[in-house]
Order: structure tokens, then C-alpha cells, then sequence
């Protein structure tokens, strides 16, 4: 999963900059507001280094700040080469330099991590499937939206499941192929034959839904298919049932 992450986020941001992707380049101009927070107070003191000296770093650091910006990403993933921005700075900064920058990053930590703490939306995502699970009981849950993943981390149980809607559309289509690839042949001389090879992802396994199955997604996202009847709604949870 690490190493297929790593490709799929890289070949990602190809189809951005190649313009081939959803995402507005945009995203990419807030980012230069974020670069002196996510990276250090003390960036400023850049323009004493010697840029002979450091020039692979600061090219490096440059090229992947690029990189990540253009992408519109997670800006954590500037984590991952924070580190090497202190190489070129050691030598301009001392320690009265380094205690003041480190105060102020826990301050600009706190302030910008604030929000993830006390009643959050995750804290009543928490809450509000609790009470579907006690006023709605099921051994398995479908979610809408794409949900699944994140309801299943909000449960943080074995039990029930949570399976994802193309899961449920598919068994009821009697669907097997969620997706195929082509690779086809362009021979440079003339041939009478062309190599195709294809590539199916099919779904593994057979899951044996019920005729009154519920769906769970958030107030924001767009409705079920129209087989899905809404039955209540919470805090930022709806739940539906499926009807025939």
C-alpha cells in the first residue's frame, strides 16, 4: 500500500499539470501563503545562505514545493522534506534565532491544529452512527459518497461492515467487471493480426444483501439512487432503507 500510494499520488499530479485532471490549478496560489508556516518562522533568513553551497538543496526544495503546490494536495506532505530546509539555514541562525522560531511554530501549531480538537465533525460523525446502530440495527451498513472507508474508520469496530455503493449496485446488476483496460498494437509494417491484451478488475466477492438494506452518507452529499427511501436524518448523518 505505501509503494501504490506513493505511485498513484505521483501519477496524479502528472494528470494535473498535464491539465488532465479535476482539480483547479487554483489550489496552487494559496499555498505560497502556507510555504513560511509549513515550513519554518525562520525562512525568512534565506537570504543570507550561500547559494553556491546549497544550491541541490534549495533547487530540491524549490522543485518540490512546485510539485506539491501545483497538485493542490495535502499540505502534510510537506512534511516529508521539511527537514532539509534546516541545512542551508544552520549557519545563519543562532540559538536565541532558533528558540524564538520554535515558540512561535507552537503557536502557529495550536492555532492552526485547534480545530481538529474539542466537538468536531468527526466527534459527531462518532456519535451519530452510534445511534444508528442502536436504533437501526444491522450486521452491515452501505455507504454512499464513497463513505465506506471513512464511516468503517468513525465505527473503529469488526462489526457491522460497511461495503461501498458500486459494491451493492453491482450485485444487484449482477455485475462482475468493475473496470477493463486495453493495450492494443500499432505495428509499424503491414499485418493481417494486433496483439490486444486486456486488463479487468473484477469484484472478488460474492456479498449477499438483503432486500431492506440501509444506507448511511453525510447531510452534504448527493442522494442514493432512487431505490434508497431516507428514513431519518442526525446531526450530519442520513440513514435510508432500500425498497424494491
Amino acid at each position: 500500500m505505501p509503494i501504490y500510494s506513493l505511485v498513484r499520488y505521483f501519477g496524479a499530479n502528472l494528470l494535473v499539470i498535464l491539465g488532465n485532471s479535476p482539480f483547479k490549478l487554483e489550489a496552487f496560489y494559496s499555498y505560497w501563503l502556507l510555504i513560511p508556516i509549513i515550513f519554518t518562522p525562520l525562512l525568512f533568513m534565506i537570504y543570507k545562505v550561500d547559494f553556491k553551497k546549497y544550491n541541490k538543496e534549495i533547487i530540491f526544495l524549490i522543485l518540490c514545493t512546485l510539485f506539491f503546490g501545483i497538485r493542490g494536495g495535502d499540505s502534510t506532505y510537506f512534511i516529508l522534506f521539511i527537514p532539509i530546509v534546516f541545512i542551508p539555514l544552520s549557519e545563519n541562525v543562532d540559538r536565541r534565532l532558533l528558540q524564538a522560531g520554535i515558540l512561535i511554530s507552537v503557536i502557529l501549531v495550536i492555532i492552526f491544529t485547534s480545530s481538529y480538537f474539542g466537538n468536531t465533525q468527526d466527534v459527531q460523525v462518532t456519535k451519530d452512527l452510534n445511534k444508528i446502530f442502536k436504533e437501526y440495527p444491522s450486521d452491515y451498513y452501505i455507504a454512499g459518497e464513497n463513505r465506506a472507508a471513512a464511516l468503517a474508520t468513525f465505527s473503529w469496530k469488526d462489526k457491522p461492515k460497511f461495503y461501498w455503493l458500486w459494491e451493492y449496485e453491482f450485485e444487484k446488476d449482477n455485475t462482475k467487471v468493475f473496470s477493463s483496460y486495453d493495450i492494443t498494437s500499432k505495428p509499424r509494417i503491414n499485418s493481417d493480426k494486433i496483439l490486444i491484451l486486456n486488463f479487468r478488475l473484477e469484484k472478488a466477492n460474492k456479498i449477499n444483501f438483503r432486500e431492506n438494506s440501509y444506507l448511511i452518507n453525510y447531510k452534504i452529499d448527493p442522494e442514493p439512487p432512487a431505490n434508497f427511501v431516507k428514513i431519518k436524518e442526525y446531526g450530519i448523518l442520513r440513514i435510508y432503507r432500500s425498497v424494491i
